[in-house]
């Protein structure tokens, strides 16, 4: 089990990876449709989602 301390720097670096894979997700979505990979999009969709899904479920489970 985690102390305090560590559950929060965990809780830190999991919010700050899914606030750069939303950076990252608005970013290729803004780019002009010809530019776009759409491959790379759905990768760090899915990403996304996964991430905040964990992050969600470790909040709730925390209690924070």
């Amino acid at each position: 089990m985690l102390n305090e301390n560590e559950a929060f720097l965990v809780r830190e670096t999991m919010r700050e990876k899914v606030e750069s894979l939303q950076d990252t997700v608005r970013h290729e979505s803004a780019k002009h449709p010809m530019k776009q990979d759409i491959h790379t999009l759905k990768h760090f969709q899915k990403e996304l989602d996964r991430y905040e899904r964990i992050y969600q479920k470790m909040l709730n489970e925390v209690g924070c």
